[in-house]
């Protein structure tokens, strides 16, 4: 575990020329989960996994329906859009969500990986990802993706 610990720290160096593609399913209680272990604002938002890359997010008593984008935009800061359906959520999201690597563009809330607290210590090791698509069913997300370690 110690020499796994090493290369994630050091952007796994000792691992260049691995390439890495496959698929991991996560269940919402997973995502909730870790929603709520992140602490802050998001300890407080529940999301539901609907199929066709359908979300209902809950906060407080706002409930709004969101669509999830099919792929992660990948890059040195890799981005994850939601498209909200509501433009008055959004608008009233915009004035209460002040958080780092969270904006919001008309529906269009961006999530930009490298800036958020709890993934920064992975910060390096996202410009490894090549792809990574995403594809709901009733309570669960699956994960495609593509790694590569150049």
């Amino acid at each position: 575990m110690k020499t796994l610990e090493e290369e994630l720290r050091t952007g796994f160096r000792g691992l260049s020329g691995s390439q890495v593609a496959g698929s991991l399913r996560v269940p919402e209680r997973v995502v909730n989960e870790t929603l709520r272990d992140a602490g802050g604002l998001t300890s407080q938002v529940q999301v539901e996994i609907k199929a066709a890359n359908k979300l209902v997010i809950h906060y407080k008593s706002f409930h709004v329906e969101a669509a999830l984008a099919p792929e992660l935009e990948v890059g040195a800061s890799p981005r994850l859009h939601v498209d909200l359906t509501s433009t008055m959520i959004a608008w009233t999201l915009k004035t209460m969500l002040v958080m780092p690597g969270i904006s919001i563009n008309g529906k269009r809330i961006t999530v930009d990986l490298a800036e958020v607290a709890q993934l920064r210590p992975y910060r390096e090791n996202l410009r490894h990802v090549r792809q990574l698509r995403f594809a709901t069913t009733p309570g669960l997300i699956e994960l495609q993706f593509d790694v590569a370690v150049a």
